[in-house]
C-alpha cells in the first residue's frame, strides 16, 4: 500500500508559519501501468479503467480536493463493488481471510447515504475498505477516501465502525483539516460526534465513549486537551484513548448540548463549508463556536480544552416548600458546566432543570404539587461526571 501526499509540491506558509510537513488538499491524476495478477485499489474516479494487454493492465484516476492519493494492489485481493448514492463502495479482502465480513460494504453503504444526507455531501468519489491487523479491534484511514478495518465481528462493531472510520473523511484528517498535533483532538471529536450522529439514528450508541477520560481522570492523569506535542508523548498512560478520543467528543457533545442539537449540526454545516481543504485551528473553532452560539465561550474552553479540571456536583438537600421543591446543589469539581437536573415526583410527572455553572453552591426551584421522589444530575449523562455518589437522591 502506498498512502501518502508523495508528489513534488511548494511549500505554503498560512499566517507565517512553515505547512511543509502538514497535510494540505491537492489534487491528483494518476496513471498506473502493474500486472495483470494484481487487483489494484484507489478511491481516485476512474478516467480509464483497465483492460490486461500482453500481461499488463493500465490505471488512470483522477482525485481532487484529497489530502493524499492511496494505492493498495495484492494478487489475493477479493473485491466487493457497491453503490452509495454515486459514490462507489470497493470492499477488499485478502483471499480467505475473515478480519471483517463483505457486509461492512453494505454499512458502508449506508453510511454515506447518511453523511451525503447529513451534510450535504461525500468529499471522494469511493470508500476504499482494506483489511488490517489481526492483534487489535477498529480501523483507522491511511489516505483520502481509504478506510482499513482491524479484526471486527459482530453487527454492532461493523456498523460502529464503518461509521466511525467514514467519519475521518471529514473531520481533522480529510476535509476540515485540523492542526493539534498529536492529539488530533478537533478532528476526532467532531468525527465521534458524527458517527454518534449515524449510530444514535439506528437505536445504537457510538463504539467510541467517555469511558477512557473517566478512568484516566480519576487516577490523576493529566488530561488536558491542548498540550503541547512533546508534552503529550511523554504521557505514561492511553493518551490516545483518554484524551484524543473520549474527551474531545465528551467536548463536542456538551458544546451540541449548549446550543441545542441543531444549531450545533448547521454548526458542523458552516464549518465543512468554510474551512473544506483548509486548517482549522483551535482559536478558529473556538471562535466560531462562540458565534454560532452568539454566547462567550471562554469559561468553557478554558475548563474543558486548556486546563486539566473535572467536574462533579452533589445534591445536598432536597425539601417540598409550598407547592414547590427546592434542590440544593454544590459544585464539588474545578470544571464548569450548566448541567440539568431531573425531578421526578410521586405522580410520574418529571420536569428538568439547569444549573448556573457559575456559583459552587445553588438552589433550584422546581414547581411541583406532588412530594419529591427523585432527583438526578444530569440524567442524560452529557458531562463526564466524577461522580462521588451524591449525583441522585432518593426519597426513603
Amino acid at each position: 500500500m502506498l498512502a501518502d501526499a508523495w508528489h513534488p509540491k511548494i511549500g505554503t506558509a498560512p499566517a507565517g508559519r512553515s505547512a511543509l510537513e502538514r497535510p494540505q488538499a491537492d489534487s491528483y491524476d494518476v496513471t498506473l501501468t502493474a500486472p495483470a495478477s494484481l487487483t489494484v485499489a484507489s478511491s481516485g474516479e476512474w478516467i480509464e479503467k483497465p483492460a490486461a494487454t500482453g500481461g499488463q493492465r493500465k490505471f488512470h484516476w483522477r482525485l481532487a480536493e484529497a489530502t493524499s492519493f492511496g494505492l493498495a494492489a495484492s494478487s489475493s485481493f477479493v473485491e466487493t463493488l457497491r453503490d452509495s448514492e454515486g459514490v462507489d463502495i470497493r470492499l477488499y479482502q485478502l483471499r480467505g481471510d475473515s478480519r471483517f465480513d463483505a457486509k461492512m460494504a453494505d454499512y458502508a453503504v449506508d453510511v454515506v447515504r447518511f453523511y451525503k444526507r447529513l451534510f450535504g455531501f461525500y468529499p471522494h468519489p469511493a470508500v476504499v475498505t482494506l483489511p488490517g491487523s489481526y492483534r487489535s479491534g477498529g480501523g483507522y484511514s491511511p489516505a483520502s477516501g481509504f478506510v482499513v478495518f482491524h479484526k471486527i465481528s459482530g453487527d454492532y462493531y461493523e456498523r460502529g465502525y464503518a461509521a466511525h472510520e467514514i467519519g475521518h473523511q471529514y473531520w481533522g484528517f480529510d476535509t476540515v483539516l485540523d492542526d493539534a498535533e498529536p492529539c488530533h483532538w478537533l478532528g476526532l471529536g467532531l468525527g465521534i460526534y458524527s458517527d454518534n450522529l449515524y449510530m444514535s439514528a439506528h437505536g445504537l450508541r457510538s463504539v467510541v465513549g467517555v469511558g477512557d477520560y473517566l478512568d484516566a481522570a480519576a487516577k490523576g492523569f493529566d488530561t488536558t486537551l491542548r498540550q503541547p506535542p512533546e508534552k503529550m508523548r511523554s504521557l505514561q498512560f492511553n493518551w490516545n484513548g483518554a484524551i484524543c478520543h473520549a474527551k474531545s467528543y465528551a467536548v463536542m457533545r456538551m458544546l451540541a448540548d449548549l446550543m441545542g442539537p441543531e444549531r450545533f449540526l448547521r454548526f458542523l454545516q458552516t464549518l465543512l463549508g468554510r474551512y473544506r481543504g483548509r486548517y482549522l485551528s483551535a482559536d478558529d473553532f473556538q471562535n466560531a463556536a462562540q458565534a454560532a452560539a452568539d454566547q462567550d465561550l471562554g469559561w468553557f474552553f478554558h475548563d474543558w480544552v486548556d486546563t486539566n479540571r473535572t467536574a462533579s456536583y452533589a445534591i445536598e438537600t432536597v425539601r417540598s416548600v409550598g407547592d414547590s421543591v427546592e434542590v440544593y446543589i454544590r459544585r464539588t469539581g474545578t470544571a464548569r458546566f450548566p448541567v440539568s437536573v431531573g425531578l421526578t415526583m410521586a405522580d410520574g410527572g418529571h420536569q428538568v432543570e439547569r444549573i448556573d455553572p457559575v456559583p459552587e453552591v445553588q438552589t433550584l426551584k422546581f414547581a411541583a404539587a406532588h412530594d419529591p421522589i427523585r432527583v438526578q444530575i444530569d440524567p442524560n449523562g452529557i458531562c463526564p461526571l466524577m461522580t462521588q455518589g451524591k449525583e441522585v437522591w432518593e426519597r426513603k
